[in-house]
């Protein structure tokens, strides 16, 4: 039995996958925050690999930070989370230096340089997360993040000491993560509330792209198995978004993902379509094995969590290399003060954003497009719109048959609503993936062509 064969054995049909997950941080500052990360995810059925636990992986003869550092091996995830404090140095036996970094400040760019002997034991944990491919998230504290900016607006000054962080060694550690290739997205939290919905949030997209990527091999490993009574499809899931609340479907328009108070006829013939056809990657777990392979990050930008799902559902059925990171705002863009502040963090990392903007929405292009101005220029080019017509909400509707719309998914709103605010709705979310028939939809939608064209192209 191969490693996917063995992930598909440990899952329980109410609870998913049981994930390693490993929490590297400091530990007198957020002792409550660790502890909240445990309890909420042992609820879910995981594996929690942490220092404070009778049971973490013992290896005689080994300091304690390498104890630390042996165990990253054993999981699939490792969560950092990072604080006001930089915590103890790294005082194990195993060989760990960082390559020079640059960062910009307002006036100008400076090499950061960390010695060996000046790295944490957190940093030195997310090292080795690193060198063995593994998929990590870090959540900051918003306060630190904040102290980091004026920080770097300051880089320059050798006497600059922070008010709220231990040092600016904090803010070096969190730079070098943002700098890394892959997996270098920072969630930020204000306090424990909002952290731990971000967490809640996070674990859940975790749980269906790693069911998903993981039944998709087993289904294609020729073994017998039994299926559920809906079967599994592919699916490429997006990076985390986190918020503050869940607004549900836009209101801006006053209709909904099910095509309620719509006119667009749908043809209930069977297409066979080629993007269906292709063994699409899983873009959140690309391959477990073989570790991360994502070549670059496309940010995506809608409004509300109902817009948010249908662009997933969409990109589910293309075989992108990109990472994919979809922002849902929460609300409207006319309650987006200024454009150019807001997208600033998400152009700086990734190569291409790209706002979605519905047909009634499209006079605020002509504003964000002036706003970006203020950017630099590298990174307002990274910055493109898209307008859909008439809006996101129509590429739902038409990408089912008559009949399965019909019978399937009006029958199913209360599912479907739960499935887009919450999210825990797995079995219904991979029926829709299987059944939603891209080129269908393609077919009666001119904007949704051109923005799957758009992709492909870029692709």
């Amino acid at each position: 039995m191969n490693f996917y064969n063995y992930i598909f054995r440990r899952q329980c049909f109410l609870g998913g996958y049981i994930i390693k997950i490993f929490i590297s941080s400091t530990s007198y500052d957020l002792i409550d925050l660790r502890a909240l990360v445990v309890d909420r995810l042992q609820k879910r059925g995981h594996e929690v690999l942490y220092h404070e636990s009778p049971t973490f992986p013992a290896n005689l003869g080994l300091h304690s930070h390498d104890q630390c550092i042996k165990a990253i091996k054993h999981c699939d995830i490792v969560v950092c989370l990072i604080d006001r404090r930089y915590g103890g140095l790294y005082q194990g036996k195993f060989n760990f230096s960082i390559e020079p970094f640059k960062i910009k400040s307002d006036k100008v760019e400076l090499e950061i340089t960390i010695p060996a002997e000046k790295l944490s034991i957190t940093w030195c944990e997310l090292i080795e997360a690193y060198n063995l491919k593994k998929h990590v998230i870090t959540f900051a504290r918003q306060k630190t993040l904040d102290e980091k900016q004026t920080r770097r607006k300051n880089q320059e000054l050798v006497s600059f000491r922070p008010a709220y962080a231990q040092g600016n060694e904090v803010f070096d550690f969190i730079d070098w993560i943002t700098k890394k290739q892959e997996n270098n997205w920072i969630v930020p939290f204000e306090n424990i509330v909002d952290f731990e919905q971000k967490l809640i949030t996070w674990i859940t997209e975790v749980e269906k792209s790693f069911i998903f990527s993981s039944n998709n091999r087993y289904e294609n490993s020729g073994e017998d198995f039994t299926e559920s009574s809906m079967k599994v499809a592919d699916v490429s899931e997006d990076s985390i978004e986190v918020s503050n609340e869940d607004r549900g479907p836009s209101q801006a328009n006053n209709k909904d993902i099910y095509g309620e108070e719509q006119n667009i006829e749908i043809s209930s013939k069977s297409i066979s379509s080629d993007y269906e056809n292709e063994n699409n990657r899983d873009l959140f777990f690309t391959d477990i094995e073989k570790g991360y392979t994502a070549k670059r990050r496309i940010t995506f930008i809608v409004e509300d969590n109902s817009q948010k799902f249908i662009v997933n559902l969409v990109l589910s059925k293309l075989k992108l290399k990109s990472e994919i990171f979809i922002l849902s705002i929460q609300g409207l863009y006319s309650e987006i003060k200024d454009f150019s502040d807001f997208i600033r963090n998400h152009v700086e990392q990734s190569a291409l954003v790209l706002t979605l903007l519905n047909k009634e929405n499209a006079n605020y292009q002509e504003n964000f497009s002036e706003s970006i101005k203020k950017l630099t220029v590298d990174l307002s080019e990274r910055v493109s719109f898209i307008v859909v017509d008439p809006h996101i909400e129509s590429w739902f509707k038409i990408g089912f048959s008559g009949v399965f719309l019909e019978e399937t998914v009006i029958k199913n709103k209360e599912t479907l609503r739960n499935l887009i605010l919450h999210g825990n709705e797995p079995d219904f979310y991979n029926f829709l993936k299987r059944n939603y028939n891209l080129e269908l939809a393609m077919e009666n939608s001119t904007s949704l062509k051109s923005f799957v064209e758009q992709l492909l192209k870029l692709n």
